[in-house]
């Protein structure tokens, strides 16, 4: 509807193969996918060297706070909008 292209993964595996074969503007990433956690998927990322925008998404607020390669983070509650994501 805006222009954004969306792809979706739907557990780690698929997402950490997605997120590495080109960059992103934007991750939104899953604390708790059904194979690897958030934040595992969020170190094989930036071993790649790309500076794509992570956010991390959880339910889970203490194990959010400890999250680690994060650019930011959102707790389920809350409503993101994209446009309001700023590089």
């Amino acid at each position: 509807k805006r222009g954004y292209t969306v792809k979706q993964a739907f557990n780690g595996t698929e997402g950490i193969m997605l997120a590495t074969s080109r960059c992103f503007d934007l991750i939104i990433l899953d604390y708790m996918l059904p194979d690897i956690y958030g934040p595992d998927i969020a170190r094989q990322i930036r071993q790649h060297d790309c500076d794509t925008f992570i956010l991390g998404y959880s339910g889970h607020w203490d194990e959010m706070c400890r999250w680690h390669g994060l650019d930011d983070y959102a707790h389920y509650d809350l409503d993101v909008k994209l446009d309001s994501l700023n590089r």
